[in-house]
Order: structure tokens, then C-alpha cells, then sequence
């Protein structure tokens, strides 16, 4: 617990400026229950930000990637702590925006539901 290690945000919208959020399974350790970004990945050994980002994509929203994605945030720390629960999350994390109209589903293992809202 603790242990600073690197995470990416993905956030998808489509053409009409919306973006896609998901809310989070009840079962998380870490705001469960609650709306986030369109994907969010901790990296694997040797693993870059783009790799976990275009990884997060397929396995969260069945959202297969060729290009690079856009990124919309340089690498910053981010921690929250959670004594009650035992959480320290310490990470180094950076966010990527990708524009998206194709198909899309929510794997219902990570993720409790998912749709796209307006900015406004």
C-alpha cells in the first residue's frame, strides 16, 4: 500500500462533443459506486501509457484503437487516502482524449454501466 506506480485516464468523445463516463462496480476499494472517466488503466511491467490506454479501451469498453491516441495531460501525481478502508493510492498518471463514434460495450465485470453525456 502505497506504492507509487503509474496509471493512465482515457477520456472517449464522440462527434457531437460528448464524452463517454462509466460508473464504477460497487466491489471497488476506491470510490465504488461512482462516475469516472471513460477508462482508466495501471500500467503493466514494461508497459507504456499508450499501450495501457489502447489495453484499458479493449478490455473496459470492447472499443478496439489502430492510431495514437491524443495526449490531454502530461504525467502528474495523484494520491488518495483512505484509512478507513486501509486505501493509500499513490500514483504518477497521465490522460489521453481519443474522438469516438463507433461501437462500444461495457464489460460488466469492471464496469456498472457506461454512456455518453453532454459537456455542457
Amino acid at each position: 500500500q502505497g506504492t507509487l506506480h503509474k496509471t493512465v485516464n482515457v477520456f472517449v468523445c464522440n462527434s457531437r462533443g460528448d464524452v463517454l463516463v462509466q460508473r464504477r462496480m460497487p466491489t471497488k476499494d476506491v470510490c465504488p459506486d461512482m462516475w469516472d472517466v471513460s477508462c482508466a488503466e495501471h500500467l503493466k511491467p514494461k508497459e507504456t501509457y499508450q499501450e495501457a490506454a489502447l489495453r484499458g479501451l479493449y478490455e473496459e469498453l470492447k472499443i478496439t484503437l489502430c492510431g495514437p491516441l491524443t495526449m490531454a495531460h502530461d504525467e502528474h501525481r495523484h494520491e488518495i487516502r483512505l484509512p478507513e478502508k486501509g486505501v493509500w493510492d499513490r500514483e504518477v498518471q497521465t490522460c489521453f482524449c481519443v474522438h469516438y463514434d463507433g461501437s462500444w460495450e461495457a464489460d460488466h465485470v469492471e464496469v456498472a454501466e457506461a454512456r455518453f453525456v453532454p459537456l455542457e
